[in-house]
């Protein structure tokens, strides 16, 4: 698998900081981006 590139890893940061803020916990941000819980927590 390739990583993203800069431009779409900063769009990921930003939908889970938008998701952190609205209060959904790490699990449920996880689970509603389809990412692992550990990129959630980093």
């Amino acid at each position: 698998m390739r990583r993203r590139s800069t431009a779409q890893a900063l769009a990921q940061r930003s939908r889970i900081v938008l998701e952190c803020a609205e209060g959904h916990s790490i699990m449920e941000v996880s689970r509603r981006l389809g990412i692992a819980p550990d990129t959630v927590r980093t």
